[in-house]
């Protein structure tokens, strides 16, 4: 009887140390996605960058995390303006233009949508042109049938992989695969250097770009259906 007892206290003892356990792998497993990466340099590699436009560059390396997103849905970012008529760099636009955009770029914003296509960028000059620093590109859009010219690139940048260990290729690519719908959480950025691309591979030049967190959204998808026009007699 004597052993009996013993053997259920100690197989208590066992399950709740294994109980606790579980509890702060857990709780440490979520701090993982609360993490932010270094302000400033990374890896050597300042934030901004190495050569073309230092401000874009910056933008692309901001380390700040989104506190209190503003919802957005795919068409949404799609429908932001691009009040520019020369894509170039920033120190040369008007400053009518630049004060709209970057007043859009100050925004955290959340959105959701299907990956239907991702890549890894090659070198370029926001990570100082190395090889082993290389943003993670997603396609994001509002039904998961849709081509990548209808679609809104995210980005994840080296540092916010060095914090989000599960962000790797393997996922990435199975997301594609089995066309998941995800929720993005980042900061807007008009990518400038890139307009011979909308409508052929992407459907603008803004992106959310850093990604910040990213994560499976299981369900249907939701407030990604198109605003029917107001009609005389339907108002």
């Amino acid at each position: 009887m004597v052993r009996r007892v013993q053997a259920r206290a100690h197989w208590s003892v066992r399950c709740t140390a294994f109980l606790i356990a579980l509890g702060m792998t857990a709780a440490v497993a979520g701090q993982a996605d609360l993490r932010t990466p270094p302000r400033g340099s990374f890896d050597h590699c300042r934030a901004a960058g190495w050569g073309e436009d230092p401000a874009l560059n910056r933008l692309k390396n901001r380390a700040l995390p989104v506190m209190q997103p503003r919802a957005m849905t795919v068409d949404a970012i799609r429908a932001l303006p691009d009040p520019l008529l020369r894509h170039e760099a920033r120190r040369y636009w008007p400053a009518p233009a630049r004060a709209q955009i970057e007043s859009d770029e100050a925004r955290g914003v959340q959105v959701e949508g299907y990956v239907i296509g991702w890549n890894r960028e090659r070198m370029e000059a926001g990570n100082c042109y190395r090889p082993d620093l290389g943003d993670l590109h997603l396609w994001i859009a509002a039904l998961p049938n849709l081509p990548r010219s209808q679609a809104v690139i995210v980005e994840l940048t080296p540092r916010w992989q060095s914090v989000r260990s599960n962000w790797t290729q393997a996922w990435l690519r199975d997301l594609e695969r089995r066309r998941v719908r995800v929720r993005v959480r980042g900061w807007l950025m008009f990518d400038q250097a890139h307009p011979a691309e909308v409508g052929r591979t992407r459907a603008t030049l803004w992106e959310v770009h850093p990604v910040t967190t990213l994560e499976i959204v299981p369900g249907p998808l939701r407030a990604q259906l198109p605003t029917p026009p107001v009609v005389a007699g339907n108002r």
